[in-house]
């Protein structure tokens, strides 16, 4: 199962009391920005890391090497065959290179992408994500967070290579991919599902199908062969109020129910 990256700027463990190599702020100020997601890293140890209007590049010893401003993005970023991948607001998918960060392919994907901090996943060329789908507007605007459709694109040129409606909305997407080629992630309610990675085929979908439940919380893939899903009893409106909620464990297999927990308090978070 995959999760760790070869690639590293030191050993472990790190002297975080030591002074910081380098340091980047905004020229814009401190408040100028949201930052999406986490950096990204490539073979040469440049480092990519993107705002809600700007992408950019620096080498491993911080130097800055392109910017790409000027854009509208909720979505964290994903590196594939020389490609920067992020999505826009208005649910188109863009490529940058690498290299210089000139735009290589735009992709409309749906109506828009969700204001959740959604990632992308890569496999075998492809980048995975999420968008809305037509039922997720009403009166013109865009439901935040809720993604409703996971599509996959050719990194290299944008090319749409299959697409799957789940049963709920998905917020914060973070897909788990296993070594024969198929991947796992869960929606709101802790619905979980497995698809080929490379055509979307359905092999199953389980977990919860209570429509009125919300986590912003996901799933993880273990190295035991078990999707750990989480859960709450309680709707988006009634996150605050400390209701109860579920750690569930099912089969990568099929999808069954191994064990679950009730716990004092929803989860929205991750397993770890």
């Amino acid at each position: 199962f995959f999760g760790t990256s070869p690639h590293r700027l030191g050993t472990w463990p790190c002297n975080l009391s030591a002074s910081l190599a380098w340091a980047w702020r905004d020229p814009r100020g401190r408040a100028a920005q949201v930052m999406m997601g986490g950096p990204v890293i490539d073979g040469q140890l440049n480092i990519y890391v993107s705002s809600v209007d700007t992408v950019w590049k620096f080498s491993k010893d911080g130097e800055l090497i392109w910017t790409v401003s000027n854009l509208t993005q909720y979505f964290g970023l994903v590196l594939g065959d020389g490609v920067v991948v992020t999505a826009l607001h208005d649910g188109v998918v863009i490529g940058l290179s690498m290299a210089s960060g000139t735009r290589l392919w735009s992709t409309k994907v749906g109506p828009g992408t969700g204001e959740d901090g959604g990632q992308f996943g890569y496999y075998g060329g492809a980048v995975i994500g999420t968008a809305h789908t037509a039922d997720c507007v009403t009166d013109g605007d865009l439901a935040p967070g809720y993604n409703q459709l996971v599509f996959a694109l050719n990194s290299s040129d944008g090319s749409r290579l299959w697409e799957f409606e789940t049963d709920r909305a998905l917020w914060n997407f973070v897909p788990s991919f296993a070594e024969d080629g198929t991947m796992t992630f869960q929606d709101i309610a802790g619905g979980v599902y497995r698809l080929n990675a490379s055509t979307g085929g359905v092999i199953w979908r389980g977990g919860k199908r209570d429509n009125a439940t919300w986590t912003d919380g996901g799933s993880v893939l273990g190295a035991n062969g078990i999707v750990y899903a989480v859960s709450s009893t309680g709707t988006l409106e009634q996150s605050p109020f400390g209701l109860p909620g579920h750690l569930s464990a099912y089969s990568f297999g099929d999808g069954g129910l191994v064990w679950e927990r009730r716990l004092e308090q929803s989860v929205y978070s991750w397993p770890d």
